[in-house]
Formats: structure tokens, sequence, C-alpha cells
């Protein structure tokens, strides 16, 4: 899904598609320009996965708020604890 220009809006429509997704291990929407309001869609929906998700590459959307992306970042490394295993 790299590279589409979803924005926010599409990455909140697409959000509510993720949790459904039981097997989802490696997701790609970088350079989307989804911004801070679609990564709160992106980082809530991806919350729901049950630990499926193994690589997610979110680069290049304009996400500027530094507490949001702490705590994404935060969040991610305590989500995604298997990584490498």
């Amino acid at each position: 899904m790299s590279s589409n220009k979803l924005g926010a809006k599409g990455m909140k429509n697409l959000s509510e598609l993720f949790p459904k997704m039981k097997v989802l291990q490696f997701l790609d929407v970088s350079r989307n320009q989804i911004g801070d309001e679609g990564a709160t869609w992106l980082f809530n929906s991806i919350s729901k996965l049950n630990n499926t998700l193994k690589i997610l590459i979110c680069s290049g959307n304009e996400i500027g708020n530094s507490q949001l992306a702490n705590q994404m970042g935060k969040a991610f490394c305590e989500f995604l604890p298997t990584v490498g295993k």
C-alpha cells in the first residue's frame, strides 16, 4: 500500500479493516501522507491485531507530532516484541 496518497481519510477507512485481518504479518503504508491523524487511526487499529503483525513500515508520512511519534514508538516496541524471533 506504499505511495498511494491515502491521507488521513484513507487511513481511517483502511483502519477499520486491519483488525479483521487475523494473519496480517507485514504492512507497508509508507509515503501515504497520513499525517498525525492517520497515524493515530493506524496505531489504534493495529493494536487490535493480536500480535500477528511482525513488520510495520510507516516512514514518509508527515507524522510531525513528536509526542505522538514517541508514544507510537514505545507502543510498537511493546506490541512487536517477537520481531526477529
